[in-house]
């Protein structure tokens, strides 16, 4: 697949399930077209295979979407042909999380904290009541 084949891909819509926010990945796609076009023309890219792999698209559930296997699919093809353009590994660039995901981490961090301190307290009475009371 080149950039001008991905550039006039039609994906089909999805039908009475969930699918992917069709303006999230039609920006993805521009991103990918342009990136596609300057590996074919010898140029650098800013954008990597790993944040096209680790891009997550807003679900939608009983509207317009695009059906999410032919956009993985896609999007598979995508990152293999810039491997071929490009065969250089990305694991040379860092792995950023985007502020949702860091965030989402943080709110995980604390539940875990939380969750340690009741099970500390507990495993304290516990004792307690065995030690005193029971």
């Amino acid at each position: 697949m080149d950039s001008a084949e991905l550039a006039s891909t039609t994906l089909p819509r999805s039908r009475f399930r969930d699918g992917f926010a069709i303006d999230e990945v039609d920006a993805l796609l521009d991103q990918c077209v342009t990136a596609l076009r300057d590996l074919e023309q010898g140029r650098s890219t800013p954008l990597s295979t790993h944040s096209i792999i680790a891009k997550q698209f807003r679900h939608v559930r009983f509207g317009k979407a695009y059906d999410a296997d032919a956009v993985d699919d896609l999007l598979d093809s995508v990152v293999a042909r810039m491997r071929e353009l490009r065969p250089e590994p990305d694991s040379a660039v860092p792995y950023a999380p985007s502020p949702e995901d860091a965030a989402r981490a943080q709110r995980g961090i604390l539940l875990f904290k939380v969750l340690a301190g009741v099970a500390v307290a507990v495993g304290i009475a516990m004792a307690a009541f065995k030690l005193f009371g029971g």
